[in-house]
């Protein structure tokens, strides 16, 4: 079986990499890229890593660690664990030696004291989690992944590694959820019923949404065994499981005594429904035994009972395991990105490229979620990571647009947050009034169609959801055009500009979560005229992609005239209200509070702090503000010099504190998350404006600072982007991230590599390629799709001192940007082949 070659395989790799004779390369925390397709673990019970497993929504979060839950936005099949508590899954070796028990767990997370000779990695691909234990005797893994109509599979592999026969028992525990919450509560095991019968365990898991909405709740795991057991024991009672009611799972008395006292087939109300079963099998030498279980789910008793009429067999689980582990390459067809030479001795290229392939995927997961790891997914985070998903998987982004236009409000105020709605009733959703949500709708339809010339998506009718207070809102009865609600979006942001500076108004906060206080009012509960600068820029240059937009489809639309009045007002007023003087030095603010009573980012702000801001500087570029003021320029590299540190850019310095109206970012310790500290995202915001400003050794020394490559230790998965990097000495902190896989700084990276790097900006009738004066290596190749046309961009330094510009063979004269200093090209869209190469060489 393909199955138990493949984790004698892995285990073999491992085996010779741990003994020297296979050399690769090493990642942060005791991670390898074991090859093209597996990541390598060596400490897993002690490392953030996490992988996702996914099928249209339905996933699988597969912990280094050990911990696993599994959900559909907010349906959780198992729930997450919180560090070092009881697992709701594990399974067990349970080896015998006399009248001796040794229980081995298989995931890590029960590990005991008696366990430290045993060995363990995890071991990461694509398309399935690889969970290895080695002892003296035996080689195990546990495997886990979902096939493509939602079904999850777990196997249990046992193989002997002695010349003898061992006798050997199997144990699995699994203590499901199947409810729309991410957790237990006092009331779970009331309702969670589980009962048992031929190799079948049947969840029951009523439970009511509301007062009017019943949900009928179903969970079936079926299970096969490959090789027939001496006996088998099976129990739907957690207490039964680990002895007596408080006992934990690590020390289950089962597991030591190989025998369930009561064994019930049918558990609920007094006691925690659960499943599990203790398996003896006598295994010879050098043979494997494989356990495997299936776990689907379901809303009816229709399908509850097809479900139990279907048989678990040898075929389906050989076919299911072989057709994801043939399907592993990270590729695109249709988009690449890689480097050669890379100008920095803590950087191989061929591990950039590895990693930038996982960055990739974590982009194309993220954006095509059904939830960010809590209930909820966020419009701006979803946008964005779409925003560059677009690029090589435009069937899957224009659905998912369309389900996120089908949330916003009808007065055009998208919700901060999302929750995929249950088979019946109302979604849930985080209805808090932050500004820019809207702002990377309107930036992303652009890109999108840009890209993609699929004009016909603003023709699509989607709905709408009218709001009920405070966290949940109602199908709404008003139906209309994609571009109607991009008119709508528009119209809400417009209509929240201050009247008396022109600044948009930043009502519960902006991209910057934490620093949320600029809205608030002194003893109101209402917002006031305070501003977020860099959601003033970005309605600054979202107007002029909508009235692109408009001028397009629909050229006499009376709302062009009235954006770009509107966008006229904003330059005026972001030049005389958000940039300060103090001497000779400018600076641009992060906003002010009501009534201007107080500045953030300023030569003083209400601390007694002169403070420096990343964002609104970056976008004051970004935004092309600055071709308005080009005398801008020094002031705005001063301030992103102001902000370098150890880990890069840093979104403010110094860091905010004991001041309300900053809101809660004050309750962030210095140097963490937005506070002061290299929030990755918000870095390459930066990075992104330096190359636009011709500031390229500049921003290529930013990008390998934010890498996870370049770095010894990371907290988080260190094969993907992480959010952040923390540093306080005081608090011995020093490079741990917050968070991984759901983070703006995969995207943002990709975005910066391809706008900033490469230069290539994508438009509606041609595109320009203006690249950096620096690169970080001597090669590299860009690989996009522009509508249906494919164009490969390769960059080669020959070091002939000047650049040259070629399009399939023919030379292309540029042009010099004035400010940044950089050579471009324009190239229209309508002399492009099929395929194009674009050469670049310097």
């Amino acid at each position: 079986m393909k199955l138990k070659q493949d984790v004698i395989s892995i285990y073999q790799k491992i085996s010779l990499f741990e003994s020297g004779q296979l050399n690769i390369t090493k990642l942060a925390s005791g991670a390898y890229y074991l090859d093209d397709e597996l990541t390598l673990i060596t400490d897993p019970v002690n490392s953030g890593a996490r992988f996702p497993y996914a099928v249209n929504g339905m996933t699988i979060w597969a912990y280094a660690s050990g911990y696993i839950s599994i959900n559909h936005s907010s349906y959780y099949i198992l729930p997450p664990n919180l560090e070092g508590k009881e697992p709701f899954l594990d399974f067990f070796g349970i080896e015998q030696d006399g009248n001796n028990t040794y229980p081995v767990s298989l995931l890590g997370v029960s590990e005991r004291n008696d366990e430290i000779e045993n060995k363990r990695y995890t071991v990461f691909s694509k398309n399935i989690a690889y969970y290895i234990t080695v002892t003296k005797n035996f080689l195990y893994a546990v495997t886990v992944y979902i096939s493509k109509d939602f079904k999850i599979y777990f196997n249990t592999v046992a193989h002997n590694l002695t010349g003898e026969t061992k006798q050997i028992t199997l144990s699995s525990f699994f203590n499901m959820l199947f409810k729309y919450d991410s957790g237990e509560s006092i009331e779970t095991k009331w309702f969670k019923k589980v009962s048992y019968e031929n190799n079948m365990f049947i969840y029951d898991a009523p439970e009511d949404i509301d007062r009017h909405t019943r949900i009928e709740n179903y969970g079936v795991v079926k299970r096969h065994l490959h090789t027939k057991p001496k006996n088998i024991q099976n129990t739907t009672s957690r207490i039964d499981y680990v002895g007596k009611r408080y006992r934990s799972v690590r020390n289950a008395l089962s597991i030591r005594s190989l025998k369930f006292e009561k064994a019930p087939l049918v558990t609920n109300f007094t006691d925690t429904a659960i499943n599990a079963d203790l398996i003896n099998y006598e295994v010879k030498a050098y043979d494997t035994i494989i356990s495997s279980y299936r776990i689907e789910t379901c809303h009816d008793k229709d399908t509850l009972n097809k479900m139990m009429a279907s048989d678990l067999t040898d075929k389906e689980i050989k076919k299911v395991y072989e057709g994801l582990s043939n399907t592993q390459s990270y590729d695109f067809d249709n988009f690449g990105i890689s480097f050669k030479g890379v100008n920095d001795n803590r950087v191989d290229d061929k591990v950039l490229n590895q990693f930038l392939k996982l960055v990739n995927y974590q982009i194309h997961f993220s954006s095509l979620s059904s939830n960010s790891g809590t209930v909820f997914l966020g419009v701006r985070d979803v946008m964005q990571q779409l925003e560059s998903s677009l690029i090589w998987d435009r069937k899957n982004v224009r659905s998912k647009i369309l389900e996120v236009l089908s949330f916003i409000d009808p007065s055009g105020l998208p919700p901060r947050q999302y929750a995929l709605p249950p088979k019946e009733g109302n979604p849930r959703m985080d209805l808090r009034p932050f500004i820019d949500q809207g702002l990377w709708i309107i930036s992303t339809l652009h890109t999108y169609l840009a890209y993609t010339e699929d004009y016909d998506i603003l023709n699509e009718v989607c709905g709408y959801y009218e709001r009920i207070e405070p966290n949940s809102a109602k199908k709404s009865k008003v139906e209309n055009s994609v571009l109607e609600h991009l008119i709508r979006v528009t119209n809400y942001l417009v209509s929240n500009i201050d009247p008396s500076t022109y600044g948009l108004k930043a009502l519960y906060g902006d991209w910057n979560d934490a620093l949320d206080g600029l809205g608030l009012i002194e003893g109101s509960s209402g917002y006031g005229n305070g501003v977020s600068v860099m959601a003033t820029l970005q309605l600054y240059e979202n107007l002029e992609r909508m009235i692109e937009i408009l001028k397009l489809v629909d050229p006499q639309n009376e709302h062009i005239n009235t954006y770009e009045v509107v966008r006229h007002n904003l330059s005026l007023g972001i030049n005389k209200y958000a940039v300060v003087i103090k001497q000779d030095e400018k600076r641009v603010l992060h906003g002010w509070g009501h009534d201007r009573s107080y500045f953030v980012g300023s030569f003083n702000d209400p601390d007694g702090h002169s403070r420096n801001s990343l964002t609104s500087n970056a976008f004051y570029i970004i935004s092309d503000m600055i071709k308005n003021t080009p005398e801008m320029k020094p002031h705005l590299l001063h301030a992103f010099h102001n902000l370098d540190s150890k880990y890069g850019l840093k979104t403010f310095d110094p860091a905010m504190q004991d001041f309300h109206g900053f809101g809660r970012i004050i309750n962030l310790p210095p140097g963490t998350a937005e506070n002061a500290a290299t929030y990755v995202h918000a870095t390459l915001f930066g990075v992104l404006a330096l190359y636009m400003l011709g500031e390229g050794d500049f921003a290529n020394e930013q990008v390998l600072k934010v890498l996870p490559i370049t770095k010894k230790e990371m907290s988080t998965s260190p094969f993907i982007m992480p959010n952040s990097y923390v540093h306080n000495e005081e608090l011995n902190m020093d490079g741990e991230s917050m968070s991984d896989w759901y983070t703006g700084s995969a995207n943002t990276l990709l975005k910066t590599l391809i706008r900033g790097l490469f230069g290539l900006e994508v438009k509606f009738d041609h595109l320009r390629l203006r690249p950096s004066k620096a690169f970080f290596s001597k090669e590299a190749t860009l690989m996009v799709s522009i509508g249906n046309k494919l164009t490969r961009i390769v960059y080669k330094n020959n070091n002939n001192g000047n650049r040259t510009f070629k399009l399939n063979g023919k030379v292309i004269e540029a042009k010099l940007d004035t400010l940044s200093g950089l050579l471009y090209i324009d190239i229209n869209k309508s002399i492009l082949e099929h395929q194009n190469v674009i050469h670049i060489q310097d």
